[in-house]
């Protein structure tokens, strides 16, 4: 008879080969592919356990999208601003001053003008008064007057009339805006309601002149516009959707879950391509929404494809870029909740204060430009600041573009334009080297994506701690020998 321990041998060998005859040991290709169904996999599921974070993470950009929208509408740098009613009630007191001559007939056409001016005059209330003249003609009433209260004249005496019986003379204070129409529709009422009836009335306004081409064109640097503001906001909202793919990765290494699957046999490229890729597939999406979330608004600039597009190529630019920064973000924190933090106040600081930063220097008061151009070259190896510097330039040239395509524009001759406008002198590709153009921003991108990733790979392999090492045993010399 067999003891239990032999027993119990003899079924663990039967159970192992009986595995063995039912299984096939991977080799190539085929457990190559194993592998990254195997990780790609993982990621989709933790993807679908997580729902309420990849849904956080695609609501947020529409958050911050629409509540920039929102507020440029209300604070836009060139709105149409409305136009003024030209009135007494413009101004919070006033004094009106009537003369009316003696040779005036009772019951005549002037009296009745003159009885009607003074109606409408206080119809204003009791902030606006009618004075007088009396016995004195208006030059020597208003001069005897400003002996006392030159102040007062300047700022409360606006409008004056003088009838007689063979004109009528408005008078008016040039000291205040908008006092010439102010004291001609004056009388021109109170000649309206005598002639056509008292139901008769003129109102005036002042519609404001158009903004220049100039003020236009030079607004676009002033970082006011709607495009400067998404920028900000879109690369602000950037800096925490980037940091939650940090979550996992920190999560996978704390728990030796990333440890086992390399002892299991996973290549490192292939554990952190297939982690790029699935991570890629899921910002695209992210960033789809954000240029859907931009047409439904239908805003200058971000209302056609051929401008959408555009948005959405240098998001996913972006994607590859920071996808490898947060990844080597990672390794620097042991916990989930505190990386994820750290990582935001790091993308914040390295990208959307650097971009704002920028655009002050580039203000024409502060004589910076040169010093701002320089600081980009090297800013732009922050994900977040190439995203934010590119979507700015972006709308620059498209309403660049848009200014000097204007119909007046475009009836002058080439020579005049240029001398006029100089920025309308060329028309500057959008993928240009040159500004308003993203091409530099993008060769930064796609470099980053590829040296971020190789420091990634370096260090997996080692390289980066052998490096460090030979670094620190030239450093130190060892001590002399003992003699």
């Amino acid at each position: 008879y067999a003891s239990k321990e032999e027993e119990e041998d003899i079924e663990s060998t039967n159970s192992d080969s009986m595995f063995s005859e039912n299984t096939r040991l991977l080799k190539g290709t085929d457990l190559y592919l194993n592998q990254w169904h195997a990780m790609l996999l993982k990621k989709f599921l933790y993807t679908f356990r997580k729902k309420f974070l990849f849904l956080l993470q695609n609501l947020l950009p529409i958050f911050f999208v629409i509540i920039t929208i929102l507020i440029s509408r209300n604070s836009s740098t060139f709105r149409q601003l409305p136009a003024i009613k030209i009135s007494l009630a413009q101004y919070p007191r006033t004094f009106t001053v009537l003369e009316t001559t003696s040779n005036i007939a009772p019951g005549s056409l002037e009296q009745r003008i003159a009885a009607e001016y003074k109606t409408i005059v206080n119809s204003y209330g009791g902030n606006h008064q009618l004075q007088l003249t009396g016995e004195s003609n208006f030059t020597k009433y208003i001069l005897d007057l400003g002996e006392t209260e030159q102040v007062r004249i300047n700022s409360r005496y606006v409008a004056a009339a003088t009838v007689s019986d063979s004109k009528i003379t408005a008078w008016l204070n040039n000291q205040p805006l908008h006092t010439a129409p102010l004291t001609v529709n004056l009388v021109h009422n109170a000649m309206a309601k005598v002639l056509i009836g008292p139901e008769a009335s003129i109102t005036v306004y002042n519609a404001p002149l158009p903004y220049s081409l100039e003020t236009k064109l030079a607004q676009l640097n002033a970082g006011t516009n709607v495009g400067t503001q998404l920028a900000t906001n879109v690369g602000f909202c950037m800096c925490f959707v980037s940091a939650f793919y940090i979550l996992f990765l920190i999560k996978e290494r704390e728990t030796r879950s990333k440890l086992l699957q390399f002892v299991g046999g996973v290549r490192v490229w292939t554990f952190w391509l297939s982690q790029m890729l699935w991570d890629m597939a899921t910002f695209a999406i992210t960033a789809l929404i954000v240029v859907i979330t931009l047409a439904c608004f239908q805003e200058e600039g971000f209302a056609y494809f051929s401008d959408l597009i555009r948005y959405y190529f240098l998001l996913i630019m972006f994607g590859f870029s920071v996808l490898p920064f947060t990844y080597l973000l990672s390794f620097l924190f042991s916990e989930p909740a505190t990386g994820f933090s750290r990582a935001s106040t790091i993308n914040i600081f390295a990208g959307v204060a650097l971009f704002i930063v920028v655009v002050i220097m580039s203000y024409d008061i502060f004589d910076t430009k040169d010093v701002a151009d320089g600081l980009q070259w090297f800013f732009r190896i922050f994900p977040h600041f190439s995203l934010a510097m590119g979507w700015n330039n972006l709308y620059v040239n498209w309403a660049t573009r848009n200014t000097c395509n204007s119909e007046v524009l475009q009836l002058l001759p080439d020579a005049l334009r240029c001398r006029l406008l100089p920025k309308c002198c060329t028309t500057i590709p959008y993928f240009a080297y040159a500004e308003p153009g993203i091409l530099l921003e993008i060769v930064y991108l796609a470099a980053t994506t590829v040296v971020f990733f190789l420091i990634i790979i370096f260090r997996e392999y080692g390289i980066i701690d052998e490096l460090i090492y030979m670094i620190r045993k030239r450093a130190f010399k060892p001590p002399p020998p003992p003699e």
